[in-house]
Formats: structure tokens, C-alpha cells, sequence
């Protein structure tokens, strides 16, 4: 295995092992660049940005091939890794902190939220295998709630969409998946008017059928007797379970965006409808009805009409302005019957205030006013045609109900001189049904030299509990509900070697409270305080012919101290058993790349390794000495595949035939055509349960008119 993957690597580095070339705009350039950034209120020069920041342009969504939001942040962002999950879609964790819902993170377009609050998190954007409305992504490696509101902990992604401005002309993408079957096809129009106005008009649909069982197979590390037939530890699963990855329903997803900006004002429409087919666990696929295991999807649509205007006082004082207002619809397919369906929605009603004032060179100020009235648990849109229903709420008395909060939010950028710039962050958020919630930043950046830059950063971030929840914890006479906090401690050093190369590495320790729901207790509640830190380190090479990213991370516990007793989605240190976290795994390397072989063809390349999960074989190993909970799927002897390696390897090959058309070629996780065992993913808590990601092939066709 390990020569496997070091003649991998090997080929890898002398497939973009290139000479040297200058750049139009070089790496040192770019970094002392001043512009506004996802991570700060105010503008600073790229070097100087005080967070771990991962760019991802339009060029790289297009050299990676990827087949929807999650594939392509696995492909870039170091220290993002996800799992399996029975149901809510695939959870998604960033630098060691992963939950049993998406509501540790944030996703913005535009800068505009757009998780489902009630109590899924962020479901949306991410399964839809249509990219091509994407001008950027910033993705926030660590907490940001300072800048973006409670759930930013683990970090932010903040898709930016195409404008007329960055994309001009029309064009038809049309692309074909095999054995991992889908369809899509995308249509874009950019536009530039006389008046310097422009538009941008986006439809997207995809019709993703996924990889059938013998190409995808589900693992147990226990022997499983199943409807059709019996499978040993270790070897696939007999049952017909629908095909991984096929789309919520086996109904059509769908994109739709549209932008006009004029001068100061900008307007856009954004609609998604998507959703994923469920992963099974061992009492589904034990079922004596297939139809139980098989009817299991979590699907979704969001409407969102939002508004930003700026207004230019002079030169140190502007004033932005946003409305919005966003509807998402969640539907789930529960599966114990036919027609048997969940769903709710919710909308909300946001503006926010923005004042911006430079008095001299040396300060920036930036302190705003946000305003957010939500209505929860209204009836679905159409289909499927029912009332909400929430296990937590007693009674239908109890809902639908609303929430408002009220934020403020500050920064002061204070350039002291040519070697320091400090940063000071601060956020209050107060709401209906928790205390008043405190974030704040404090950051000193260093630059000694031209290419070196050291940050040192200090982040609290929080959480509040889901919607639902709150609300149920409203009912039952509790005036506040719980708050999670997350401390971090952060340096950072980038060195710019030269105008092709950059490197950086970063050093953090997280304090954290943890709220999460308790398998034992069946509810959410505080499961304890976690402490751990990690490691990162990045080389970033590019020339005009060619571009390499290397990325390594690792993540270690410290300490655990439950606040509950028994088992929990972190980790089993407190009941004695190892030392890590359950949920993760520690090492991770990510490499990736392309290289132009000439005007008409490019090969790229990516390559993700997760090392070892240890801390999911401890909490099996607990289960079956302490526990014997099926539940949680106890260590099987003489079987531990699950908690080793997991790798995907990907590349693709574009030929550019003409100056409109171009056609591409994917392989993805290569190496399932050599072992299908290579390219596992773990489920979410029962980490002895994984499946093999199918290697399958793509073909996409661009014609630009």
C-alpha cells in the first residue's frame, strides 16, 4: 500500500514537474493586492488577511472536474473531509469538527446565509452537480461568526457568483456520467450594457442517477443477513439498495440564478431545488421490506431574492445597504412507508446596514446593524402537500412560530506601521430565544519582510441551538436555550519564496463546548468540552503553463470532559478507550494541479489521502467489550479495514478544439478499477459502515457562442 502510494506521488510530482516561467501577475503581486475579503469587514492586502483563507477561482472548479459543492472542497480545501449519514445528506466537517448535522458551518452566496435553519443546517448547494455559476469561493478555514453570525465554528463558504462583468457572452455545457450515471446540462448569458449596467442569467438542470450497488458496495465490519441473501464482514452487501449518490425522489435538480448590477446597486434571484437518496445502516438493510431502506432521502428548495446597494460619501466614507428574502422548503422521505413524508418551511426577512470610514491612512472602521425576522414551521409549497410535524413539539399548538434577532457587528484595521497591522472584531447577536450571544477577533499581523508574514489570531465564535429545539426548550419553561463556544488560538506564517512559490503553515488549538444530539439520551444537549490542536502546511507553485498545490493537516484530541456520561459523536477518551476523535481522520494529505501540454490540451490532476481513523475503531472496540450496542456497530475481530486509508484519486484531460469548443474527459477515484477499497467513505458515528465510491468516468462538451 505504501509503495502504491508513493509511486503515485512520484508520478504525480513528475506530471507537473515544469521549468520555470514569469508571471503576468506574479504571486507577490497578487498578495499585496488590497481588496475586500471574505474574512474581514474591511479592506487589506491579501498577505494580511487574518484567518486561513482557501481561494477557489472558476478556472479551478473547471480543472477539477468535480460533480457537485462537496467534491470540489474535498479536492481544494485542506483539512475538510465528510461522511456518510442516514439521513440529512452527507455531513461535512472542517478541521476536526464534524456533527451529526450541518450546523457547525456556514454557507453564503454572495455573502448572504443560506443554511436551513430549523434543524438541518447546510443541505443546500452542495449536492448539485451544476458549477458553472461560480465565479469564486472563499472558504474560511476556522471560525467566523464574528463576520457572519452564530454557526460559523468550524467555517465559512461563501460561494460569489458570476457577473456581466465576469462572464460575457453565452455559452452550453452539457456533461455525461458513467457508471456513476447523471446528466446536466448548464446554459449561461453575461452581458454588458451601454450604461455600464450588466446581467448574468444562469439555469442549470441535472438528472443524477448515481452508482449502482456492484459498482458502489456497502461494507459492514459485522456479518449481515439481508433480504437477499448473507454477507460476511467485510464483503459487499446483496441487497438492492438505490444507487449512491442518485438525487433525492430520482427527481430532476435544479439552478437557477439571475443578476443585474447597475452603478452601485446590485439585485439577484437565485432558486435550487436538490437533495440526495440516504445511506442505510444495519437495522434498515436487516428489514424484512427492502422498500424501508429504500425510501429514505432528504430533498430541499430555496428561494432567495436578495438586494446590495453602496453609497460612495467620499473617499473615506461609504454607507452598504442589503434586503433579502430567502424561503426553504425541507421534504424528507422517511421510508417505513410508501408516501410517508416529512417536510416544514421556513422564511426569512433580513436587511443590514453597513458604515464604512477611513479618517487617515492608518485606520479603517466598519460597524454595522443586521435585522432578521424568521417564520418557522409554515406548510410546504406543493409537494407533499402537508403540515409540518417536529417530534419535539408536542402538539401542532406549539407551532408554527416566529424568531427575530437583532445584531451589531464592528471592525477597526489599525496599520501601525510597515511591520504591524492589528485587527479588532466584534459581534453581539440578540435573539428571542437565547441570551445574547458574543463574538469577537482580536489579530496582530507581522510582516518583517516583503515575502514573510506571521498572524497570530484569536477567535470566539458560538452556535445556538437549532430552531426547533430552542423553540421546544421555550415550551417547557426554559427562558434561555444552550449556547455552544468555540475558542480558538491561531498563528499562521506564509513565505513567498518566489513569484512562483508560496508557502504556509499554520498552528492552532481549539477550546470547545460542545452542543450535539446524545444517541443515549435521544436529544440535544451539552455533550462536553473538547480540547485539541492541528497542524497545517500548504505549497502553492504556479506558472503560465502550470499550477501544484500540496496540503497536508492533522488534528489531534487533548482532553475530553463529557458533561452527560456515555457514548457521544466525539470521541470514547472519557470512557477510557484511545485517545482521538471518533469522527475524524487525523492525517489528511490533498495534492492537485494541471499542467497546459499546449495551446489544445491540459491534464489535471487531484489526489486526497485520508490516513487513519483510530478514533472510530476505539469507540467500536468500547461498543463491543463495554457496550454491545448494534447501534453503533461494535469491532468485529480480525477486521478493521474501515478505519484505515481511504484515497481517491482523480484526473482529466481537456482538449480545446476551437476558440468555442472544448471537450473534456474525467477518471474519477482512479484506483477502484485496482481495489474498490481505495476509494471507502465512513459513515457518520458507525464508522465500521462505509461504502466504496464507484470509479467512473465523465465527459463534458463546452461551446461558447
Amino acid at each position: 500500500m505504501k509503495r502504491l502510494l508513493l509511486c503515485l506521488t512520484l508520478l504525480s510530482c513528475e506530471l507537473f514537474a515544469i521549468e520555470k516561467n514569469p508571471y503576468e501577475a506574479t504571486l507577490e503581486e497578487l498578495s499585496q493586492m488590497t481588496f475586500a475579503s471574505s474574512a474581514t469587514l474591511t479592506k487589506t492586502e491579501k498577505r494580511k488577511v487574518p484567518a486561513a483563507l482557501t481561494h477557489i477561482t472558476s478556472e479551478d472548479i473547471e480543472n477539477s472536474g468535480a460533480r457537485g459543492l462537496d467534491e470540489l472542497l474535498k479536492i481544494y480545501v485542506p483539512g475538510l473531509q465528510t461522511m456518510m449519514k442516514i439521513n440529512g445528506g452527507d455531513q461535512l466537517g472542517i478541521r476536526g469538527i464534524i456533527s451529526d448535522r450541518n450546523n457547525k458551518f456556514l454557507i453564503l452566496v454572495n455573502g448572504r446565509v443560506m443554511n436551513e435553519k430549523t434543524e438541518k443546517g447546510a443541505i443546500s448547494e452542495r449536492a448539485l452537480s451544476m458549477l458553472g455559476d461560480i465565479q469564486y469561493i472563499d472558504v474560511i478555514r476556522g471560525p467566523g461568526s464574528v463576520l457572519y453570525g452564530p454557526g460559523a465554528l468550524a467555517g465559512v463558504i461563501n460561494i460569489v457568483t458570476h457577473n456581466g462583468d465576469s462572464f460575457d457572452g453565452v455559452d452550453v455545457q452539457i456533461r455525461q456520467g458513467f457508471i456513476e450515471e447523471f446528466s446536466n446540462i448548464e446554459i449561461r448569458l453575461g452581458h454588458t450594457f451601454e450604461d455600464d449596467s450588466n446581467l448574468f442569467l444562469y439555469y442549470g438542470i441535472d438528472n443524477y442517477r448515481g452508482a449502482n450497488n456492484s459498482n458502489a458496495p456497502h461494507i459492514f465490519s459485522t456479518d449481515v443477513t439481508t433480504t437477499d441473501g448473507a454477507a460476511s464482514k467485510g464483503h459487499p452487501v446483496p441487497s438492492d439498495i438505490r444507487h449512491d449518490n442518485r438525487s433525492y425522489l430520482n427527481r430532476a435538480r435544479q439552478k437557477f440564478h439571475l443578476q443585474y448590477q447597475i452603478e452601485d446597486l446590485r439585485l439577484f434571484l437565485r432558486y435550487t431545488r436538490g437533495g440526495k437518496f440516504s445511506t442505510v445502516h444495519l437495522n434498515h438493510i436487516s428489514s424484512s421490506n427492502k422498500d424501508t431502506y429504500n425510501r429514505r432521502s432528504t430533498g430541499y428548495q430555496q428561494l432567495t431574492l436578495a438586494t446590495d446597494y453602496t453609497h460612495e460619501i467620499n473617499s473615506d466614507f461609504r454607507l452598504e445597504f442589503r434586503l433579502s428574502y430567502d424561503l426553504f422548503d425541507s421534504e424528507n422521505e422517511k421510508g417505513s412507508s410508501a408516501n410517508d413524508y416529512a417536510s416544514y418551511r421556513e422564511d426569512e426577512y433580513y436587511a443590514r446596514f453597513m458604515a464604512h470610514w477611513s479618517p487617515d491612512e492608518n485606520h479603517q472602521f466598519a460597524i454595522g446593524l443586521e435585522y432578521s425576522h424568521e417564520q418557522f414551521a409554515k406548510r410546504s409549497p406543493g409537494f407533499p402537500n402537508i403540515d409540518s410535524d417536529f417530534d419535539q413539539l408536542d402538539t401542532e399548538n406549539n407551532y408554527p412560530w416566529n424568531s427575530d434577532t437583532n445584531s451589531l457587528l464592528a471592525e477597526h484595521q489599525w496599520y501601525i506601521n510597515e511591520y504591524f497591522t492589528t485587527f479588532l472584531g466584534l459581534r453581539v447577536d440578540q435573539t428571542d430565544y437565547t441570551s445574547d450571544l458574543l463574538s469577537g477577533r482580536v489579530a496582530v499581523v507581522y510582516t518583517p519582510t516583503e515575502t514573510d508574514t506571521i498572524k497570530f489570531v484569536y477567535n470566539h465564535s458560538v452556535r445556538r441551538m437549532d430552531e426547533v429545539e430552542l423553540r421546544s426548550s421555550e415550551i417547557k419553561g426554559n427562558d434561555t436555550g444552550e449556547t455552544e463556544k468555540f475558542n480558538n488560538y491561531e498563528m499562521r506564517y506564509d513565505r513567498l519564496v518566489s513569484d512562483d512559490l508560496w508557502a504556509g503553515f499554520s498552528a492552532f488549538y481549539v477550546d470547545y463546548d460542545i452542543i450535539a444530539y446524545l444517541a443515549t439520551a435521544a436529544q440535544t444537549k451539552p455533550i462536553g468540552n473538547l480540547d485539541y490542536y492541528g497542524l497545517e502546511m500548504e505549497i502553492f507553485y504556479q506558472t503560465d503553463k502550470a499550477k501544484l498545490a500540496f496540503a497536508h493537516s492533522f488534528i489531534q484530541q487533548l482532553d475530553f470532559k463529557s458533561a452527560s456520561g456515555g457514548v457521544n459523536n466525539v470521541t470514547a477518551s472519557d470512557l477510557d478507550y484511545g485517545d482521538d476523535l471518533a469522527n475524524w481522520f487525523n492525517h489528511q494529505t490533498t495534492v492537485n494541479g494541471y499542467y497546459q501540454l499546449n495551446d489544445k490540451w491540459k491534464v489535471t490532476a487531484s489526489l486526497m489521502v485520508l490516513w487513519r481513523n483510530p478514533g472510530g475503531k476505539d469507540l467500536a472496540k468500547y461498543n463491543k467489550e463495554q457496550n454491545g450496542s448494534k447501534k453503533f456497530l461494535p469491532l468485529t475481530d480480525n477486521f478493521d479495514r474501515a478505519w484505515q486509508e481511504s484515497i481517491y484519486l482523480s484526473s482529466g484531460l481537456e482538449y480545446k478544439a476551437t476558440d468555442n469548443l472544448s471537450i473534456r474527459l474525467d477518471a474519477y477515484h482512479i484506483l477502484g478499477w485496482i481495489d474498490k477499497e481505495y476509494n471507502k467513505i465512513n459513515e457518520f458515528q458507525r464508522t465500521s459502515h462505509y461504502q466504496n465510491q464507484a470509479a467512473s468516468v465523465g465527459i463534458t462538451v463546452r461551446y461558447k457562442f
